[in-house]
């Protein structure tokens, strides 16, 4: 016979108390997959046009496109990278009294690997310091210098294009319109007449999400300024008059 504990329960029931009274197991994280997609969406590509519109409406035009070979700079999370470029990008704007704005997409090319083009608002008088941080930048997010890893250049004839004259904003907004094209030029073929998308290129597997936007054209602050929807075709961007523009003067 079991004995009896001061406590009127057997040992046999001691021990079921001991056994239940220990701590459950801690679940177990399970890390989901990186997503693979083989095109740009309709829904992103909408999405990107809508927040170039948007950006230019706010006074913060995109003038310069970067691309980043990301994978050639052996970078393990091209979308991460991307993330933290852009965070020390605006950090640095911000502390000189500029705001801006960017959207960007990823791609994966047969020699290139996975790399990402990016449109980015940089204020005029930033526009001779903004290339000397790019491969601290870089360096910070884990990529290894090589040559070729970035590359960048002005939309229009030079970064304050969109703020010239009218020639040289008929050219800004052409460049603009043609660079937009460029980098939808992987969205899904049933969209691509629709969205006039002249350029041809083969799918790319990219791992992660694929296109994104700074918070300030995106959706949510597109609707609060009561235009969610923009232009459906990058030959729709239009330009309105930029002369009174902040340029990018932070709140």
């Amino acid at each position: 016979m079991l004995g009896r504990h001061p406590s009127g329960s057997s040992e046999g029931d001691g021990q079921q108390d001991l056994r239940s009274s220990k701590a459950p197991a801690a679940p177990v994280r399970r890390h989901r997959p990186k997503r693979v997609t083989g095109e740009l969406s309709k829904g992103n590509a909408l999405e990107l046009l809508a927040a170039i519109q948007e950006a230019i409406l706010i006074g913060l035009p995109f003038n310069v496109l970067l691309t980043i070979n990301l994978e050639q700079g052996s970078v393990s999370d091209c979308v991460v990278a991307t993330g933290r470029f852009l965070t020390y990008y605006r950090q640095w704007v911000r502390s000189r009294g500029h705001d801006t704005a960017h959207v960007w997409c990823q791609e994966r090319g047969p020699t290139t690997g996975q790399h990402v083009h990016i449109l980015l608002h940089l204020p005029r008088a930033l526009a001779g310091e903004s290339g000397k941080r790019h491969r601290g930048w870089l360096k910070r997010c884990g990529a290894v210098a090589k040559r070729g890893l970035i590359h960048s250049r002005p939309i229009g004839k030079s970064f304050p294009a969109a703020f010239g004259d009218q020639a040289s904003q008929r050219d800004y907004l052409r460049n603009l319109r043609g660079v937009t094209s460029y980098i939808l030029k992987q969205v899904a073929d049933q969209t691509r007449s629709r969205l006039e998308i002249e350029r041809i290129a083969r799918r790319s597997m990219v791992i992660g999400k694929r296109s994104g936007t700074s918070q300030n054209i995106g959706r949510k602050a597109r609707g609060a300024r009561g235009r969610i929807n923009g232009p459906q075709t990058p030959w729709s961007l239009s330009l309105p008059k930029l002369e009174t523009a902040i340029d990018g003067k932070a709140d």
